[in-house]
């Protein structure tokens, strides 16, 4: 049975999505979706065939030009730490990516994606989550999950991604 989970939040709802884990030491994973139009619109899947040693990840939306973490992630983020150990001698990583949308121009977007990943970063810290665990990336624009044309979707497109991997 799978035990790995994506997590995908945004303002208004939370979806979870179990991916392929062959690590049985880890928690049991859970699958619970709770949609509304929106998130129906977007269902994501996870290839696992690229993603070497990925276990879960959680996504988190964001404000147009905001880098500032919406109060409902932090529950969901401490949430998403505490199912790893990481302890010195762990065997996870987290990595994380940030991205925005393409209303500004290309070296802002990349500024404020780098900011974005840079205060999930922070947060990471505080809970229990040493540097040296932690791979921050940032791609400005440049990786939209949605048409980066469509107003309506432009929204998907401001985000970070949260990633567990077992190194």
């Amino acid at each position: 049975m799978p035990d790995g989970t994506q997590i995908t939040i945004n303002p208004i709802s939370i979806e979870i999505i179990t991916v392929i884990n062959n690590d049985k030491n880890d928690k049991e994973g859970k699958k619970d979706k709770n949609k509304d139009e929106r998130d129906k619109k977007t269902d994501r899947t996870l290839n696992s065939g690229s993603s070497r040693g990925l276990i879960e990840v959680l996504n988190g939306y964001f404000d147009s030009e905001d880098a500032t973490l919406i109060n409902s992630y932090n529950d969901q983020i401490i949430e998403f730490v505490n199912r790893y150990d990481f302890s010195d001698e762990s065997a996870y990583q987290i990595i994380i990516v940030g991205h925005t949308d393409n209303d500004r121009d290309e070296n802002y977007n990349l500024i404020l994606s780098k900011k974005r990943a840079e205060t999930v970063r922070r947060k990471l810290e505080k809970i229990r989550v040493k540097i040296g665990q932690i791979q921050v990336y940032y791609y400005g624009e440049w990786k939209p999950l949605k048409n980066k044309e469509n107003e309506e979707q432009k929204g998907f497109n401001r985000r970070i991604e949260i990633k567990a991997l077992k190194k």
